[in-house]
């Protein structure tokens, strides 16, 4: 079977790719700088898939995602959902002792504010995207300087990994919906919706932790239909207008 070009927003290495690869190995990425790229890519043919990021259990749903799908009229066709481990990397030779500069998104910043915090004397400068920063680094081929992104973008650009999962909260998943200019064949007896349980995560719709399922558990089994009824909801609400 040909393998298909993937279009995702970041630098190659970025979190998106990694999920890229998670269901597609075989396929080839196509980067681009913002969402709406990649949106562009698979209506102009220039890529067969795309693949948007929805929701996040931390940071909590992409609505501007959302609209871009719904206003592009592009067809969801599958759904990946992958774990973000944050890696600390520099060039080879390098050490936490020899760092004075860690460049990374704000965001993934963020996550792994404890982590850094116990870099003494260690600067913390954001960056537009894990993996650009990842990048830079590499560019730079400077020791004191380090990147937060994943372990993708560190087999990439030839960095050292001086420390992997070193994000705050081990719970930490994004929601994509891979996304092609025509929906994929339906089964017979016409749409059906699938709904999957996960457990492990914490997922939030409402801002709120979600933790582990608990089996046997009437309150829990409520709480998770409705939130699962909340991002239905949701998504209905975005889509009326094409449906």
């Amino acid at each position: 079977m040909p393998t298909k070009w993937i279009a995702f927003q970041g630098e190659p290495g970025a979190y998106s790719e990694e999920a890229l690869f998670l269901q597609y190995p075989d396929d080839r990425s196509q980067p681009y700088r913002e969402f709406r790229d990649v949106a562009g890519a698979v209506l102009a043919g220039r890529a067969e898939l795309g693949l948007l990021p929805i929701e996040n259990s931390l940071v909590g749903s992409i609505a501007t995602n959302f609209d871009l799908i719904a206003e592009s009229g592009l067809a969801i066709v599958a759904e990946v959902v992958t774990a973000v481990h944050h890696c600390l990397l520099a060039v080879p030779g390098a050490s936490r002792a020899s760092l004075t500069r860690v460049l990374s998104h704000p965001v993934a910043l963020a996550q792994c504010e404890r982590f850094l915090r116990g870099l003494s004397g260690v600067e913390v400068v954001a960056f537009y995207d894990t993996a650009g920063a990842a990048a830079e680094v590499a560019r730079r081929a400077d020791a004191s300087l380090a990147a937060v992104a994943g372990a993708l973008a560190a087999r990439r650009y030839g960095l050292a990994v001086l420390a992997g999962r070193i994000e705050d909260e081990p719970h930490n998943h994004t929601r994509f919906l891979v996304v092609a200019r025509e929906p994929a064949t339906p089964a017979v007896g016409g749409l059906k919706l699938r709904v999957t349980w996960r457990g492990g995560g914490r997922h939030r719709h409402d801002h709120r932790p979600v933790g582990p399922p608990v089996w046997g558990s009437a309150g829990r089994l409520i709480d998770d239909l409705e939130r699962g009824a909340m991002a239905i909801e949701e998504l209905g609400q975005r889509f009326r207008h094409v449906l």
